[in-house]
Formats: C-alpha cells, sequence, structure tokens
C-alpha cells in the first residue's frame, strides 16, 4: 500500500511529513496554485498557523525560511474542466472584467504563474501586432 503524502508535490509532502496529509491538503485548497509569503513567526493569526498550528508552522517555518515567498501546488483537486477554447474564454472574460491574476487562478483552477505567464503572452502578442495597411489574408 502506498504512502498517500508520496503522491503529492514536494512541498505539499513536506507540509504532510510535519503537520499531516489534512493540513497539507488544507493549504492546497486554500492558497493552492497561488504565490504566499511564509510568515515570519508562528505566533499570532497569520494563514499558515491558522491551517496547520503553531507547532507544525514553527518546524515549517524553519524549513522553508520565514519571509520567503513560495508558490503553492494546486495539489490532488486542482484541475481544469472543459475544452482549452471554453477556458480561453473564460480568461478573457475575467481579465476584461478586471479580475486580479490571484482570483483569476483560483477560479480557473489554474496556478497564479499560468495566469502570470498566459499575460505575457497575450501582451507579446498584442504588441507584435503592427498595422502594415494590408488587409488580413484570414478574414
Amino acid at each position: 500500500m502506498s504512502d498517500p503524502a508520496s503522491d503529492l508535490p514536494p512541498l505539499l509532502a513536506g507540509i504532510a511529513e510535519v503537520a499531516g496529509e489534512a493540513s497539507a491538503l488544507a493549504v492546497a485548497r486554500a492558497h493552492g496554485g497561488t504565490r504566499v509569503t511564509v510568515p515570519v513567526r508562528a505566533e499570532g493569526s497569520n494563514w499558515l498557523t491558522a491551517i496547520v498550528g503553531t507547532a507544525a508552522a514553527r518546524v515549517l517555518i524553519d524549513r522553508l525560511g520565514g519571509g520567503t515567498r513560495i508558490d503553492i501546488p494546486l495539489g490532488p483537486e486542482g484541475r481544469v474542466v472543459g475544452s482549452r477554447r471554453q477556458l480561453e474564454q473564460q480568461f478573457d472574460a475575467l481579465v476584461a472584467e478586471g479580475i486580479s491574476g490571484t482570483a483569476i487562478a483560483r477560479i480557473l483552477g489554474v496556478t497564479d504563474r499560468t495566469v502570470r505567464n498566459k499575460k505575457r503572452a497575450r501582451r507579446a502578442r498584442d504588441a507584435a501586432v503592427v498595422d502594415s495597411g494590408q488587409r488580413d489574408l484570414f478574414r
């Protein structure tokens, strides 16, 4: 029988090792696909302590480095549903509404990095479009 934590991405597996699989999955549900800053201290109220508890947060802060920015993996529950075209249409609509990159990532079930890369690629594509005065051959 395989260890369920071994099926997790390395960061979540490390959290599971310290705080248990349920805590690792809770971190993925709460912040999966986003970039977060590791709290500097376990004491007080912060996102990590709220999810894994003070003792586990201390160990994780020591391992990850307090103040470090990390990308939390989506974990097993992050899935892109539907066709690529449908996802592109949803992405376009959310960007047009002015929704933040982090919110777009959470809504679509993708990572912040995916959203940043997609926005960057679109800006580059839009900048490359040069009006030469010629008609588009494919319209």
